[in-house]
């Protein structure tokens, strides 16, 4: 996506399956809504230090999604002229 930097915005879609996630270790995620975002916002934080602006980049969690897998995905949409 490197050379699109500046030029798209990007969604970050975290997926989770339907099944319940098990007990967590962490204070962070106590269900599959919880553990898609943090998959969202990670990816995110990632291309943010790939040098992507943070302003035109979005997160997603979606909860007990039926794909049977946890998941992410991106949306890429390009950059209107006045953004």
């Amino acid at each position: 996506l490197e050379p699109f930097n500046g030029k798209i915005n990007i969604t970050f879609i975290g997926h989770t399956d339907n099944a319940a996630v098990a007990k967590s270790r962490s204070n962070y995620v106590k269900d599959n809504f919880d553990l898609s975002s943090l998959r969202a916002t990670r990816a995110l934080q990632q291309a943010v230090k790939a040098d992507f602006d943070p302003s035109h980049m979005f997160a997603q969690g979606v909860a007990e999604h039926t794909r049977g897998s946890r998941t992410l995905s991106l949306v890429i949409t390009p950059r209107e002229a006045n953004q």
